[in-house]
């Protein structure tokens, strides 16, 4: 099958409140999406899709991805705004998000979803149209809720893009919006595909997404691995800080006692009285005798002291 890029045009002005399709327009529309992107997806395992609204102004709502779970997420997350749908702004956005695809040699594509009366020029349109046959651009157009105001507008545009491969699909009030399109040119009819094909499409499918899980798995243990090898890393650092720190107190210890052996040397060194004056040795003399005269009188015995009390009496 052809691999295609395909950006999904939705209408959510306040028109599609409007329940001439069940339960509402804008119902009716999330559930033909969803089947469409689906579709899309099964056709080709590289097909990608994206969805953009067109009401007040167009914004994108999902870019284009094989995700199509995380496009339905943001489909039921859409609400009405605006009066009128922008037609040709919308289209361009929606080339301009075409031509920034990531795999170039998928086609491009765009599904207009209009379920609300089209304001812009039929003229301007056609131009439009024409651009987007130069580029290379497939148009499916899904006509519903307007289709007695908008029919010849968007007919004519069909027209002017001029290919087998575009499409205008106008569906009447009252009927399934979703069971009308499953046997239009938009959805791929599975039932008419060869067996050995859609079984090796629904392989290729599996296979991706199991793939992504086991990429997923693979990321998650190296981000652990990282977290670890960090966790580890402050702790090693906190080690060597805390060895350091001992280290240094030791070698102060070390360098306190060694200054005090040295005090301690000096102060008990004798001195070289060939060295000193007559005056200096003198006064070292005197200074001996006191340390030996204090030193005797501590060390002498009580005893002794009393002795010498009852002799004097």
């Amino acid at each position: 099958m052809v691999k295609e890029s395909v950006m999904i045009c939705i209408d959510n002005c306040e028109y599609m409140r409007n329940g001439d399709f069940d339960p509402t327009r804008l119902k009716a529309q999330e559930e033909a999406v969803s089947m469409v992107s689906r579709s899309k997806r099964r056709s080709n395992a590289e097909n990608t899709v994206g969805l953009l609204t067109m009401a007040p102004t167009p914004q994108l709502v999902s870019s284009l991805s094989t995700d199509v779970d995380r496009m339905e997420r943001r489909l039921c997350l859409v609400k009405l705004s605006g009066e009128t749908i922008s037609l040709m702004t919308s289209i361009r956005v929606a080339h301009l998000a075409l031509k920034h695809r990531e795999s170039k040699t998928n086609k491009m594509r765009i599904v207009l979803f209009v379920g609300s009366p089209i304001n812009d020029d039929e003229n301007e349109l056609i131009l439009l149209a024409k651009r987007l046959k130069k580029a290379k651009v497939n148009v499916d157009v899904v006509n519903f809720g307007e289709e007695v105001m908008n029919t010849d507008k968007l007919t004519a545009f069909i027209k002017a893009i001029d290919n087998t491969t575009s499409h205008m699909i106008t569906i009447s009030s009252g009927y399934d919006l979703a069971n009308a399109l499953k046997n239009s040119p938009l959805i791929e009819n599975e039932e008419e595909m060869d067996p050995f094909i859609m079984a090796a499409i629904q392989a290729s499918l599996l296979d991706q997404e199991f793939h992504d899980i086991e990429d997923q798995w693979r990321r998650n243990e190296q981000r652990i691995e990282v977290e670890d090898k960090d966790k580890q890393e402050v702790l090693d650092g906190l080690c060597n800080l805390v060895k350091s720190e001992k280290s240094i107190d030791k070698s102060d210890n070390s360098a306190d006692n060694d200054r005090h052996d040295d005090d301690y040397k000096d102060e008990t060194k004798m001195p070289d009285f060939n060295e000193m004056t007559e005056e200096e040795q003198i006064s070292y003399a005197l200074q001996m005798s006191l340390q030996e005269s204090t030193a005797m009188s501590i060390d002498t015995p009580i005893a002794q002291i009393e002795m010498t009390d009852n002799n004097k009496k």
